[in-house]
């Protein structure tokens, strides 16, 4: 193998594994994960934020909205008093999040409504505080006063001690909110207009449509890829009609046409099929890269995930599109600049192939 081979070969390889790693990004982070999910935050860190009573008339008119009012306060079961972080929200919060009810149930809009002192747990706080989950009925002291345990849910704080309460006992104002809507974003985004969501003012993003990127990025890699092989087989292709070709006309020479293609019948027909394949292969490659240039054209509309964590809010559930964002864009632009070395070292072998 000399030099130009073995260069290529390597810049092959690399393309191929940077293609690879893609895959299995896109494969970690399902849209379905995020499905249907708007994310509304502030794009100023001053931010007056929202009246928790007019999000609950939207829930009844429109879609399922929450939200995350983070504080602290100690826990006490009687015996020992825990740290906990308490978080005033409503009650579909854990269907907009899709958090799975382990024990009992979440308390009800009617709890919300009348105020009524019930916590929620996460699977970690059941077990630190009480032991397990089966503590139903139970209570807890929190600032002097009683409330009933009425659930234990699994949300994605693992190792926080977190405990959910209705908001219209917690008070304050959400500066950020969750949605739920199956409907278009433009849609969502106008409906949110009447808690006075302003596009000027809030970032509005379909997370979805955030962690479908990562899939849209291995997916332009890999039209791109087959773009690339697809030139490659089109070139060889053009290359053998050439020969083909000279050998032809040589031959047209001494005979006539009828008598040429009498005696060349398997040649004529390959050179049919090869030439037809070729222009297959051209519209292939302009199909690909017009759906390439759709996708890529569709990411201008996604605010950058980094700049919309403002808040600690929903933390947990976007950290795994940010934190790996980075990654993405590094294994995307590897694999665009190893594919462009992988091409000019291809063409300039076969130049030198040709000249020799």
């Amino acid at each position: 193998m000399n030099k130009g081979s073995g260069t290529r070969s390597l810049w092959a390889v690399v393309v191929v594994l940077l293609l690879i790693a893609l895959g299995f990004l896109s494969l970690k982070l399902p849209p379905g994960n995020w499905a249907n999910l708007v994310l509304v935050t502030p794009k100023a860190l001053a931010s007056v934020g929202f009246n928790i009573n007019n999000i609950e008339e939207f829930c009844e008119d429109q879609f399922l909205v929450t939200y995350e009012i983070t504080g602290s306060g100690r826990l006490n079961n009687g015996q020992t008093a825990y740290s906990t972080t308490l978080v005033g929200t409503n009650s579909c919060y854990p269907f907009v999040l899709n958090y799975p009810v382990l024990a009992g149930g979440f308390w009800s809009q009617s709890a919300w409504k009348g105020k009524e002192r019930q916590l929620v747990l996460n699977e970690k706080a059941a077990f630190h505080i009480l032991g397990g989950n089966d503590i139903i009925g139970l209570t807890l002291q929190l600032d002097g006063e009683i409330w009933l345990v009425s659930g234990v849910i699994r949300d994605d704080y693992e190792d926080e001690v977190r405990a959910y309460l209705p908001s219209s006992q917690s008070g304050g104002s959400p500066k950020s909110l969750l949605a739920l809507s199956k409907s278009t974003l433009a849609y969502a985004a106008s409906a949110l207009k009447d808690l006075g969501v302003q596009e000027s003012a809030y970032d509005i993003v379909s997370l979805e449509a955030a962690a479908h990127q990562y899939r849209q990025w291995w997916l332009v890699a890999l039209f791109l890829f087959h773009c690339l092989i697809f030139s490659l087989l089109i070139r060889w292709g053009i290359v053998w009609l050439k020969v083909q070709l000279g050998f032809a006309r040589e031959q047209l020479r001494h005979l006539y046409p009828k008598e040429f293609l009498r005696s060349n019948r398997k040649l004529a027909l390959k050179s049919a099929a090869c030439l037809l394949l070729s222009l297959v292969g051209v519209v292939v490659i302009l199909i690909l890269l017009i759906r390439t240039m759709a996708m890529v054209l569709s990411w201008q509309d996604l605010p950058p995930l980094a700049g919309i964590l403002t808040e600690g809010a929903w933390l947990n559930k976007i950290a795994p599109l940010v934190d790996y964002r980075l990654l993405g864009l590094g294994l995307f632009w590897g694999f665009m600049a190893a594919l462009l070395v992988y091409a000019i070292v291809s063409w300039r072998r076969k130049k030198a192939i040709r000249n020799s």
